[in-house]
């Protein structure tokens, strides 16, 4: 298979019965004889490149087994590779701590692939830990040199990263120091989690600690039981999403997928379902019919000079760059003449509908020496022109100011109800009053000033706008004498409401004499 059109559900996290130096009877169901259950289960859950990955133990005639259904149209596996879950000790800022580590290994040599559990064991056929149920780095390095086949490295991480209590065998109980060192060198091709709740944390985490690139996880079931799958036993509780991928499905599509961390989703949204592609190119060479699959994604013809590149491209477009005058008869007449003498039939053709770009080579040229590379110059002609949006902010602003000023009265008439009955009676009798106060004062309007010059101002703007319309020569000669007939009438309002801005200034004037006088009254 050489074209991906969709992404493939993955699970390189599942356990067997030789798990059991570990795990004990909680795999005691998972043996050979019981493989057709987790291929029924597998396949119930869509998934399609699966690894049975055993703590620190290889198995080959289960993962033979396994991998036979690769090629069973019945089951949904397309892929199998062989793997390890990997117990390693690592020195760690408090210590040396367990990480578990799975190894997935390329499946392309079975000879080399069968000898795997040889580097696991020593003489004696026991896993040869050098530590207390675990292998020190050291001797885990040397395990992969001696099995010596290229691998993918998954370290467990099932708690967040941001967490403060990370979950035993995580790569983070080793320190910020060792984990940062992972990270910087890509020591680990991918971070495993397994709670979907704990995504929308490690993305946070990944953002804002600038480790979008740096940082991809990916999830396992680490089923315990193949009856209960995808869960990891009949006890488990944790909501569980399956990770996708994006390629080939083969060892070599999968280190491009977990070492991108743009081919490897939750979702399998690697392609829009509603978007137009050519699947193919459908010819016939001497009457011998070929077909070449297309991507989705980008597809390269690649020959030396003269060899008919464009010669197809133009083909496959129905030469519609002689309707733009930019393929000259000629050249159009010697491609057909070039098809017909090697008895070539190009029977795929893209309608001029269908096709969003098509620069020739001179058009590449020329855009670039003409600086013509901006988005919105290549993609305006595919969109309509953008919408004006100043009536609606017009309309906006009006809604917005009339509520303004509805609040502005209101709490104006708040105040002055408040100060109703707010006044003090002198009895004169008893009052010895020795001067003369005024309580309150009559001020100034300038509010009023203020929105009548507005609304005069506002329509005289409306007017002016309603004019430019008349050097428009895509209005009509009615429209325009309408479009005169209605700024005359702006015009008149607007005098109107410069004339009540004039009474108003002229009655603040007054106020002003007024409190003038006022303040010169002194004490007799």
């Amino acid at each position: 298979m050489k074209i991906v059109d969709s992404g493939y559900k993955i699970d390189l996290h599942i356990h067997s019965v030789y798990s059991k130096g570990k795990d004990k009877g909680k795999v005691a169901f998972n043996t050979v004889s019981h493989v057709n259950t987790l291929v029924s289960k597998l396949t119930e859950n869509g998934v399609q490149i699966c690894a049975i990955t055993d703590h620190d133990f290889f198995e080959y005639p289960l993962y033979r087994k396994l991998k036979d259904f690769e090629t069973d149209n019945a089951s949904s596996i397309i892929k199998v590779f062989p793997g390890v879950e990997f117990s390693v000790e690592f020195v760690g800022e408090d210590g040396n701590k367990v990480i578990h580590v799975i190894s997935i290994f390329n499946d392309e040599d079975d000879e080399k692939v069968k000898n795997i559990s040889r580097n696991l064991v020593d003489e004696n056929g026991e896993i040869a830990y050098d530590r207390d149920m675990a292998f020190s780095e050291e001797k885990f390095l040397s395990i992969l040199r001696g099995i010596d086949i290229d691998t993918i490295l998954i370290a467990h991480q099932k708690s967040t990263l941001s967490t403060i209590h990370p979950y035993k065998n995580d790569v983070r109980t080793l320190g910020e120091d060792r984990f940062h060192e992972f990270i910087y060198t890509d020591y680990f091709e991918a971070f495993e989690f397994k709670n979907r709740k704990n995504e929308v944390f490690n993305k946070n985490f990944m953002y804002k600690n600038n480790f979008t690139e740096s940082i991809r996880f990916i999830t396992g079931s680490d089923c315990h039981d193949w009856r209960e799958y995808p869960k990891i036993d009949s006890k488990d509780k944790t909501d569980f999403r399956f990770t996708y991928v994006k390629c080939i499905p083969d060892f070599r599509g999968l280190v491009m997928a977990i070492t991108d961390h743009r081919r490897i989703k939750t979702i399998n949204s690697f392609f829009n379902p509603t978007e137009n592609y050519l699947q193919d190119i459908r010819l016939s060479i001497d009457g011998n019919p070929h077909t070449i699959p297309l991507s989705k994604g980008i597809n390269v013809i690649i020959g030396d000079n003269s060899i008919g590149k464009s010669l197809l491209l133009h083909k496959l477009t129905g030469y519609i760059k002689k309707q733009d005058g930019l393929l000259k008869q000629a050249v159009l007449k010697g491609y057909e003449t070039y098809l017909k003498n090697n008895g070539i039939e190009i029977t795929t053709e893209i309608s001029r509908g269908e096709i969003f770009g098509f620069d020739m080579q001179g058009e590449v040229r020329d855009k670039f020496e003409q600086g013509k590379l901006k988005s919105d110059d290549f993609l305006k002609q595919y969109y309509p022109e953008p919408i004006r949006s100043d009536p609606y902010k017009e309309k906006i602003q009006r809604v917005l100011e009339k509520l303004y000023n509805y609040l502005a009265e209101k709490y104006a008439l708040d105040l002055k109800e408040d100060q109703l009955g707010k006044f003090q009676i002198i009895d004169e009798e008893s009052s010895k009053a020795e001067s003369l106060t005024f309580v309150g004062s009559v001020s100034r309007d300038n509010k009023k000033v203020k929105e009548y010059s507005d609304v005069s101002t506002q329509l005289l703007e409306v007017t002016e706008k309603l004019r430019d319309l008349l050097n428009n020569r895509w209005v009509s000669q009615g429209d325009k004498e309408t479009i005169e007939h209605i700024a005359e009438q702006l015009d008149g309002l607007s005098m109107k409401y410069g004339k009540k801005k004039e009474v108003a200034e002229l009655d603040n004037k007054k106020i002003a004499l007024f409190q003038a006088a006022v303040n010169t009254v002194k004490p007799i």
